[in-house]
């Protein structure tokens, strides 16, 4: 996937006005993360930006996300926790806190900061759906449906939460439901992009569907049937 030109583009002509901005450098921090892959290059215009700028929480944010994909948690817990001591009422970056400690394996903490994070904002839907995540890693099926189900309802039905949800289903030996719902992913590509990771989570573990999980109780709630974001 490649990066807008024109943000790259925006962000480099506003450094030539201003060399001493900090934002245009996050900015570049994220291209070069997210659309470039250049770890390293990410990591130098984070690291002006918060030299420029140490109180710009997004800036640590970002940074943190980086060490995050590649595998550092303990820094990466540490630019989250930073960001969120500068801007405390971030639920994104609460929720991006707990996905760390989801990734560091720490399920246990993880749970604690998204129950902080909801009680902060219950009608989040992105830390409902990485919150079944770790439900499902402690083989708390019947918690991470229902968490993926709040996370559908919330966002409307996006690809991401019918994708999580699916995978869900499947976990726990529900075959129609799971089939169901890719059936609406795969509708969902007629409105809108949908990345073929999700369709990818959707069908990962089909295998399992023969399998029921022995703590598979599922909540019924109803599933917004095509609806987008």
């Amino acid at each position: 996937m490649e990066a807008d030109p024109k943000a790259k583009a925006a962000a480099m002509k506003a450094l030539e006005l201003d060399h001493s901005l900090a934002q245009p450098h996050a900015t570049l921090g994220v291209i070069k993360r997210d659309f470039e892959w250049d770890w390293s290059g990410s990591e130098q215009e984070f690291a002006r930006a918060v030299a420029l700028n140490p109180g710009y929480a997004e800036a640590h944010h970002w940074h943190g996300t980086l060490h995050g994909m590649l595998g550092h948690h303990a820094e990466a817990l540490a630019k989250k926790t930073h960001a969120l001591s500068l801007d405390p009422l971030s639920v994104v970056v609460r929720t991006d806190l707990a996905r760390i400690l989801y990734c560091a394996r720490d399920y246990d903490r993880s749970i604690a900061q998204y129950r902080a994070t909801l009680e902060m904002d219950p009608n989040f839907g992105s830390a409902h759906l990485w919150f079944g995540q770790v439900y499902e890693q402690k083989r708390m099926f019947d918690l991470a449906i229902a968490e993926f189900q709040t996370g559908v309802q919330l966002t409307g039905g996006s690809a991401f939460s019918l994708a999580k949800l699916a995978h869900g289903f499947a976990l726990v030996g529900s075959p129609d439901r799971s089939r169901s719902l890719l059936s609406e992913l795969l509708d969902l590509r007629n409105q809108k992009y949908v990345s073929p990771f999700d369709v990818a989570m959707t069908t990962s573990d089909w295998a399992s569907m023969m399998k029921p999980s022995p703590r598979s109780t599922v909540p019924s709630k109803s599933v917004p049937s095509g609806s987008a974001i």
